[in-house]
């Protein structure tokens, strides 16, 4: 159990495998499989679980360990979408109001000289670190919600800079909002920040009170007596406690019964622990003595701070020290997932997506090159294809039907890797609940659809005059509008195996299997009749089956330069 009050940062520390990541987890709703029992309450509120998903990530944000962020915009660019996200355009009379928010946020994080400089990515330098985690703070807080949540914020980060960070989160936990971190070995001048520690072990807690008071409850306070060297860092000598690195010093006659404790904790939590660390004591006699991390865990129940943390949890405590505490609706809240509704997502995010890929116009570029490329060698090899009744007339055509569908199928493999970076980006706003999956998927294929209509275009274009396909207006339309078509449902497939893949790796791999599924069964390595009763079902799969035979008909069918085009539509 544990409270936390406006104003204060609880800071969930433990070794390697405590359970930190897993109760912070659960404390913000991100965690919902396996076996969780307990309650959490919001201002004396028990929050059921089957409003909290909605309700707690309204009132609270969740900054990641990783800073998900586009390199390609600035800092401003970065709070000023996550604001028009997160926050009512009404509310905020327009633009305008939301410009002040961002400037006062800048402000707040100290990022006001930076706010016009790209973030940067890999390859791409940007701004520092610690400039890249306040904006990662920045962009979850944009609401001003009441309780903050952050996993590692210091990961990767230097000492210096690391304190620098965490200044930023002691300003805002003192402007009356409750902060609750997992940190890993901080520094004293970090440490010192904190207000209350919640030291964890085994998934037990061995220690929950004030931070300042931590070395001496296991100094001098706790039974069981763990030495510490004045002015060395308190945070490293608390996770040495809880790991069992530091071996206590106690007389064996001092040594208490661990009966009671244990009793204490399977009271608490009916849990034990069966895993002894044995130390040997350091100082006058004793002999060996045995501590576990469910025997701390049972001196700890004992305590007075137990009994205060109980009395807190048995007095609903009602926070009215901030605006926004007062004008929480928990109603509103719990029937509405979204502040902005699908279609008013839709334009921001297309408006950030294209920002994004005008920065980008690199890739823009290669796509628009890489279309002219192929159509151009196809064409060469292909050139002024003829008429008649020669058997390679005929041939050459279906080739070049082929060999254009597999160039439009294949171009989209080049995307999984960006749409697995931006997965990363989607499962975090989605998570805080920022964005919705339909107007995400909107978004990006408004965003995409003309551009990919451009490329095939283009491609079709010089591909049909170069090879002197069938003559017409309206044949080459057509020609056109299969491919796109075809670009479309590869667009889509990129997409799918992206997102159900654990990695770029498997990925790649994966989809040119499904592409060569696609192929195989199409008819023109076996044509659709001759395929064994077996497989035929496959040719019904394949979607390539219904473009090749489309372009086909399309060159061939009452083509009079092609007098045995119908011998080929039927063997087709």
């Amino acid at each position: 159990s544990g409270c936390t009050k406006p104003g204060e940062i609880c800071a969930l520390m433990g070794s390697s495998g405590a359970g930190k990541t897993t109760l912070l987890d659960i404390l913000a709703y991100r965690k919902t499989i396996g076996d969780i029992h307990g309650t959490i309450a919001i201002n004396g509120r028990v929050i059921a679980t089957t409003e909290a998903k909605q309700l707690l990530k309204q009132v609270t944000a969740y900054v990641m360990q990783e800073n998900v962020l586009i390199g390609a915009l600035t800092v401003r660019e970065h709070l000023y979408y996550a604001a028009r996200l997160r926050l009512s355009y009404a509310e905020f009379h327009g633009d305008e109001g939301i410009q002040q928010r961002v400037d006062d946020l800048l402000t707040m994080l100290g990022l006001t000289h930076v706010q016009h400089s790209k973030v940067g990515s890999e390859g791409d330098r940007g701004i520092s670190g610690g400039q890249k985690k306040r904006v990662s703070i920045g962009v979850e807080i944009i609401h001003f919600p009441e309780i903050i949540f952050l996993d590692e914020p210091t990961t990767g980060l230097d000492s210096a800079i690391s304190f620098e960070v965490m200044s930023t989160v002691r300003l805002l936990a003192d402007q009356q909002r409750t902060v609750i971190c997992t940190i890993h070995q901080p520094s004293p001048a970090t440490y010192a920040l904190f207000n209350t520690l919640l030291l964890l072990s085994e998934g037990q807690v061995l220690y929950f009170g004030p931070a300042a008071e931590a070395v001496r409850y296991f100094a001098e306070t706790c039974p069981y007596r763990f030495p510490y060297l004045t002015g060395s860092n308190p945070a490293e000598y608390v996770i040495a406690v809880a790991s069992g690195a530091i071996a206590p010093t106690m007389a064996e006659e001092e040594q208490p019964e661990p009966e009671q404790a244990q009793s204490a904790l399977d009271e608490e939590t009916g849990a034990h622990s069966s895993h002894r660390r044995t130390k040997t004591p350091r100082g006058g006699g004793g002999g060996v003595v045995v501590v576990t991390a469910a025997e701390l865990a049972g001196f700890y129940l004992t305590t007075t701070y137990a009994e205060r943390l109980q009395d807190d949890l048995q007095s609903p405590m009602v926070t009215t020290t901030t605006a926004t505490a007062a004008a929480v609706n928990w109603e509103d809240i719990a029937r509405t997932s979204h502040v902005n509704t699908v279609w008013s997502q839709v334009p921001i995010l297309m408006s950030r997506m294209f920002l994004v890929k005008r920065r980008e116009y690199h890739q823009l570029a290669l796509s628009l090159v890489k279309s002219i490329v192929i159509s151009v060698f196809y064409g060469t090899i292909f050139y002024h294809l003829p008429t008649g009744t020669d058997p390679n007339v005929y041939l050459n055509r279906i080739s070049i039907v082929f060999f254009s569908l597999i160039s439009v199928l294949m171009s989209h493999q080049a995307d999984i890797p960006d749409i697995l970076e931006q997965r990363l980006l989607f499962n975090r706003e989605r998570a805080s609940q920022t964005i919705s999956v339909t107007s995400y998927w909107l978004a990006k294929f408004l965003l995409d659809a003309p551009f990919n209509a451009v490329f095939v275009l283009l491609y079709s274009g010089i591909l049909y005059a170069l090879c002197s396909l069938r003559t017409g207006f309206r044949h080459f339309w057509f020609f056109y509008y299969i491919l796109w078509v075809t670009d479309l449902v590869a667009y889509f497939a990129a997409q799918f195996v992206a997102n159900i893949s654990p990695s770029s790796e498997v990925a790649m791999s994966l989809f040119p299997v499904l592409m060569f599924f696609a192929l195989a069964f199409e008819g023109f390595i076996i044509y659709v009749p001759e395929f064994p009763v077996w497989s035929h079902w496959a040719t019904y799969v394949s979607y390539l089956r219904y473009a090749y035979q489309a372009l086909i008909l399309n060159e061939f069918d009452g083509n009079t330069e092609l007098p045995f085009a119908s011998l080929y539509i039927d063997e087709l």
